[in-house]
């Protein structure tokens, strides 16, 4: 039979926890895990799990996330998203359904960072009994897109501008995309002729 090691380990709160050797190895491994993994009570509004990523990544105490209710919205979400979190983690916990959202933070120096949060429900007969989720740093995905949006738009602002007919065309010759100088060649609007051919426009000597 496997034997089972006590281990103690000491908890932000100042309490000494006695717990077995498989559990401190399962603690160590998730809090090498660059996210945040947690577990939350519903019924207190406190933390009762938070790893400690969420330290390193947004620098509040540990602490606070054990001993604030409702800390993560009061504190950790930005004040523009915390209405609508609010709302769409309560409904979804009232149902017990998995939900996974995206939404602003802000660390403890006061830097705004984004968060994708995938939480999960555990349900008694009463409802809601417990929380557990994990929260990713996604902001370097979200500065990507961000400048993927800028250089579109700057594009699209170039081509929108050009003196000369720009035009997109499927493999059989259907438009797909006329420059608005189509206008000022042809006479159509941009939108007239999309997916027209545009071999009907040639002169039939070509």
């Amino acid at each position: 039979s496997m034997q089972i090691r006590e281990v103690r380990l000491s908890s932000p709160t100042g309490r000494t926890n006695v717990i077995g050797e498989q559990e401190a190895t399962l603690r160590a491994i998730v809090d090498g895990v660059d996210a945040i993994v947690w577990s939350f009570d519903p019924r207190t509004a406190l933390f009762t799990y938070v790893s400690q990523y969420a330290g390193r990544l947004l620098g509040y105490p540990l602490h606070d996330w054990y001993s604030i209710p409702n800390f993560w919205n009061k504190q950790v979400v930005h004040p523009d998203d915390r209405a609508w979190t609010a709302e769409f983690c309560a409904e979804a916990t009232r149902r017990g359904e998995e939900h996974a959202f995206q939404y602003r933070a802000l660390t403890a120096d006061g830097e705004i960072i984004w968060l994708h949060d995938v939480v999960r429900v555990l349900m008694d007969e009463r409802g809601a009994a417990q929380l557990y989720g994990v929260m990713h740093d996604i902001s370097p995905t979200k500065a990507l897109e961000a400048s993927l949006l800028e250089s579109e738009a700057r594009f699209r602002s170039l081509i929108e501008n050009a003196s000369d007919l720009i035009t997109v065309l499927a493999p059989d010759g259907a438009v797909l995309y006329q420059s608005p100088a189509v206008a000022r060649m042809l006479g159509f609007a941009p939108e007239e002729r999309l997916g027209e051919s545009t071999f009907d426009l040639l002169h039939p000597d070509d």
